[in-house]
C-alpha cells in the first residue's frame, strides 16, 4: 500500500469520511455503467450478432458472384477478390469509426486554440508610447475575508476584520 499527497492532505484535514462517500458513489456509477455496457454489447452487438452480420455479408456476396457468374459471365477469382475487398474494408471502416469522435473533439479543440492565436490583442504589448509612471506607491486594505479549506466548511481557518499592507 503506498500513501500519496492526497491521502496525506485528506488525512490532515479530517476529510476521510467525505473522500470515502465520493469514491464509493463514483464507484457506484462506474459499476452500474460497466453491468449496462456489458448487457448492451452481450445481447444487442455480441459476438453472435456481429458474427450473424458477417456471415449473412458473405452469403449475400456469394449468391450474387454465383449470379454474375451464371448471368454475365464473370470470373470465379475475379467474384472472390471483389468480395474479400468489400468485406475487409467494411470491417476496416467498422474498426476506425470509434476514433472518430476523438477526431471531432481534436478539430473542435484546435479551432477553439486556432481562434485565439489569430485574436488580436486590445493592448499592443510592443507599444513603447503611453504614460510612464516614475513611482507605483499604494495601499491594499482587506476588510472582512475568510479562509477555510472546502472539506471543513464550518470551521474557519482564518479571519481578517481589516488588515492593511
Amino acid at each position: 500500500m503506498s500513501i500519496t499527497h492526497t491521502d496525506i492532505q485528506v488525512a490532515s484535514f479530517t476529510g476521510e469520511k467525505q473522500a470515502i462517500a465520493k469514491y464509493n458513489k463514483s464507484l457506484t456509477k462506474a459499476y452500474k455503467s460497466g453491468v449496462q455496457e456489458g448487457l448492451t454489447s452481450g445481447f444487442g452487438f455480441g459476438f453472435g450478432a456481429l458474427m450473424h452480420i458477417i456471415y449473412s455479408n458473405y452469403a449475400l456476396g456469394v449468391w450474387f458472384g454465383g449470379k454474375l457468374i451464371i448471368d454475365k459471365g464473370y470470373m470465379g477469382g475475379d467474384v472472390i477478390n471483389v468480395l474479400f475487398s468489400v468485406l475487409t474494408g467494411s470491417l476496416s471502416l467498422g474498426q476506425a469509426s470509434p476514433c472518430l469522435g476523438t477526431f471531432a473533439a481534436g478539430q473542435a479543440a484546435a479551432f477553439k486554440m486556432f481562434e485565439a492565436i489569430k485574436r488580436k490583442p486590445q493592448i499592443d504589448a510592443y507599444d513603447t508610447n503611453g504614460q510612464k509612471l516614475d513611482d507605483i506607491y499604494g495601499e491594499i486594505e482587506l476588510k472582512d475575508v475568510y479562509f477555510s479549506y472546502p472539506g471543513i466548511q464550518h470551521d474557519q481557518m482564518s479571519k481578517y476584520s481589516t488588515s492593511q499592507y
